[in-house]
């Protein structure tokens, strides 16, 4: 974006750039009529040419200007000019959280005081229906050194490019901040900020985030699948108490969440308590921060339009995948929307959802293979001396490729069968497949690598030693655009280099001569990418 120096906007003269990022750039301005300085932050132009941006941005901006609360950065103005779309804010000079965190972890009772701050002012956006989608510590400014002031309140949503994510709230945040639920592409809610409001907590107390990967794209996939590492493990000194209370937080199902920002705060507040203060002498005080600008000097807000991360893969972007489950006519297509592909919440299984592929004598909504309690559950004797392959697969259409999928297994038993979970088509090669399975003799966990024309090409790799039969676990298998990686009960176990990954995914129970496998399968979740 050029240099708008000494340009006016409206009735607000722009003196210069305090700060700039990939997708806006922040002016400190003076404004003659109230004699007052302000930061303007100017959006790109290119924006204007998008559909429907126009009339989104200023139902945002309107929104966004009647918060009214001590600890969000007001909004005072917004406008086009020179057909650029711009905010007006509050001046502010002073640090952000990102600044205070640069030092090291922050003494529990500090965290506690900014974290109240914090959840208070989300909790008043939340009151007025909105949702902040980007709740990160660069966007908490701390004015004089310990007053939050937290700002960007809908610019994620604003980016978005269509009208159609932008009404399902899909697809936007920061993808070290970013919630399971808008990695895959779901309409977000008010536990979308908790989550996220969680990973700051989490790194103003062990100094990092949760999360690392090689792309935004594996870390996206991350949050969705892989469990994040207990938080005394980075800091021994933290009380089990507060431990769990930000593991609440980052729990991957919203509904696991605390309902109110204001909760999460009281609840951490109250595991505090208890807990002796860590001993934190690296610690720097709130008035050693730098004095900078309202905004921070930072390389972008990172707004995530439906998988921007992916531009650094081949340019895919992530959609997920809806098919209603209350409706045995349900569509087999794939649309942006929720990724829960089957709860097993209906009383048949679905055929529009589920096709039975096996070499033995069963069918769809079988005694073998039925819903029970919400469930799947499947009961297969083998009483001849043939093999029998079987399972439920779930096929997408094209140009749609697996990015991630999840299933729990429940009270798994078996005296000589595997059973878990496959996917197809790796390294563009659809007779390949890998899957995770439960052995037979203890429910030790295996990944397996092969392909269906080379019995001698598979590979075995040990995952998770087993303590007998039956077993529960949650099996994931993920796919970040340079590798496959097998998830179990949240934790990566193995990763392998791989290219590609195909279109189905299926739910197995394979059963060897004169033996019998019964167990169930439950919340089965699939996220697709389109090319």
């Amino acid at each position: 974006m050029a240099d708008l120096t000494g340009k006016t906007f409206g009735q607000y003269q722009l003196i210069e750039p305090i700060s700039s990022g990939g997708m806006a750039t922040v002016y400190k301005a003076y404004q003659p009529g109230l004699d007052r300085v302000v930061a303007i932050k100017i959006l790109p132009e290119f924006l204007l040419g998008q559909a429907g941006f126009l009339e989104r941005f200023k139902i945002e901006a309107q929104a966004i200007a009647k918060l009214d609360h001590p600890h969000i950065l007001p909004v005072y103005d917004y406008g086009e000019a020179e057909r650029t779309p711009y905010l007006v804010m509050k001046y502010v000079p002073g640090g952000t959280l990102k600044d205070l965190m640069a030092k090291g972890p922050i003494d529990p009772r500090q965290a506690a005081t900014l974290l109240r701050q914090m959840a208070e002012a989300l909790q008043h956006a939340h009151d007025q229906g909105i949702v902040h989608r980007d709740v990160k510590p660069s966007n908490v400014l701390l004015q004089d050194g310990r007053w939050v002031q937290l700002m960007d309140f809908g610019l994620a949503k604003m980016m978005t490019s269509t009208s159609n994510i932008t009404a399902s709230g899909t697809g936007v945040g920061t993808p070290d901040y970013m919630s399971p639920e808008q990695a895959q592409g779901l309409p977000v809610d008010q536990r979308t900020d908790i989550y996220s409001l969680g990973v700051v907590l989490y790194q103003m107390l062990t100094g990092d985030v949760p999360f690392h990967a090689e792309t935004p794209m594996a870390v996206m996939l991350k949050h969705i699948v892989e469990a994040p590492p207990p938080l005394r493990t980075q800091h021994p000194d933290i009380s089990p108490e507060i431990e769990q209370v930000v593991l609440q937080a980052l729990a991957k199902n919203r509904d696991d969440r605390y309902a109110h920002a204001v909760d999460f705060a009281a609840a951490y507040e109250a595991a505090l308590d208890p807990a002796a203060t860590l001993s934190t002498a690296q610690t720097p005080s709130l008035s050693t921060l730098p004095v900078t600008p309202a905004i921070d000097q930072r390389r972008g807000p990172w707004p995530i339009v439906a998988g921007i991360a992916l531009v650094l893969i081949a340019a895919i972007a992530v959609v997920a995948l809806v098919l209603s489950t209350r409706s045995n006519s349900a569509p087999s297509t794939v649309q942006l929307g929720a990724n829960l592909l089957d709860d097993f919440s209906e009383a048949q299984i679905a055929p529009a959802l589920w096709q039975y592929k096996g070499t033995f004598t069963a069918t769809l909504n079988s005694p073998a293979i039925a819903i029970q309690n919400g469930r799947v559950t499947y009961t297969i004797k083998n009483e001849g001396d043939e093999y029998y392959d079987g399972g439920l697969r779930h096929e997408a259409t094209k140009p749609f490729k697996l990015i991630a999928a999840r299933v729990s297994l429940i009270d798994a038993t078996s005296n000589g069968s595997d059973v878990g979970l496959e996917v197809n088509g790796l390294d563009a090669e659809p007779d390949a497949w890998a899957y995770l399975a439960m052995a037979p003799s203890d429910g030790t966990v295996y990944a397996y690598v092969g392909h269906t024309r080379s019995d001698s090409a598979e590979q075995t790799y040990t995952l998770l030693q087993g303590t007998g039969l039956p077993a529960t676990h949650e099996f994931a298998i993920g796919w970040d655009g340079t590798q496959i990686t097998f998830y179990v009960d949240g934790q990566a176990r193995k990763s392998l280099p791989t290219t590609q990954v195909g279109q189905w995914v299926r739910l197995l129970f394979d059963v060897d001569p004169n033996a019998n496998v019964s167990g169930s399968f439950d919340d089965v979740r699939i996220t697709y990418a389109k090319q």
